[in-house]
């Protein structure tokens, strides 16, 4: 929702904090794994591929104005990595501010506090970074 709010409206927008990211929903929707696929088709109607686009933050990536803070597990097979770093090469092309957090050997889930730590933590620096 977040990526989706900055692109979508991005003069309500400060600042921004992502996490376990969809970046496309069609990407999404043939790399994610099963459980996740029903969950998109239940969400878009079956395959509803213009909705689909409406949806994807990929989309609107040229209108984001503001700092963005992305933290993605490496592992994670509900929303994977690649299309998250697909948007974040659009953002680089077009010089927008962001900070992308890969936590390694990480998947969708949090098992762990450690885990925990490892994505909260990246998100409150770039919160107070953001807040000075």
């Amino acid at each position: 929702m977040t990526l989706l709010a900055l692109g979508k409206a991005p003069d309500k927008w400060d600042f921004g904090v992502a996490g376990a990211s969809v970046t496309d929903w069609i990407e999404m929707n043939d790399l994610s794994d099963s459980f996740f696929k029903g969950f998109i088709e239940v969400l878009f109607m079956g395959k509803n591929l213009e909705l689909m686009k409406d949806r994807s933050p990929i989309t609107y990536v040229n209108n984001v104005r503001s700092p963005i803070c992305i933290i993605h597990s490496h592992n994670d097979s509900r929303t994977p990595l690649i299309p998250v770093l697909k948007y974040i090469q659009k953002l680089q092309e077009n010089k927008k501010t962001f900070y992308l957090h890969v936590i390694p050997n990480l998947g969708h889930t949090i098992y762990r506090k450690d885990d925990a730590v490892d994505i909260v933590l990246p998100a409150l620096i770039f919160l107070k970074k953001m807040l000075q």
